[in-house]
């Protein structure tokens, strides 16, 4: 939208900053964002994706979040991508455990070798204390 455009249509300048918060609520971000949308309890839900980095093989993978005052999960998902195959995969899958604690990310693969996938996030929602 130009600077023309808004000035010539009623409500534009309106319109327009929705659509920025709506950008903003939506989008992805490695800090801290508010999602615009409220908890069961009322409590402000924020969303944040955790670089995790390179995968094991049968072992574990703790990567420090960085949020202060985690109080309930409400989502987490990731993928992880394999650096020899270009194969893409999801975290969330049943030989593959992916949980929070009050500092950390834990991808656990006891069954599984993603040594190959070097490359892996996790998306996080959450309330804070």
């Amino acid at each position: 939208m130009t600077r023309q455009d808004i000035s010539n249509r009623p409500g534009a300048i309106r319109d327009t900053l929705y659509a920025l918060v709506r950008r903003a609520r939506n989008g992805l971000s490695t800090t801290e964002v508010k999602t615009g949308k409220l908890w069961t309890d009322g409590a402000e839900i924020y969303r944040k994706v955790v670089d995790t980095g390179a995968l094991t093989n049968g072992s574990s993978t703790t990567v420090a979040h960085g949020i202060t005052g985690l109080d309930t999960v409400i989502s987490m998902y990731g993928m992880a991508q394999n650096s020899g195959t270009g194969d893409q995969t999801s975290l969330c899958r049943a030989d593959v455990n992916l949980h929070a604690n009050a500092t950390n990310i834990v991808i656990n693969a006891v069954t599984t070798d993603l040594s190959g996938y070097t490359t892996s996030f996790v998306v996080i929602e959450y309330t804070k204390a």
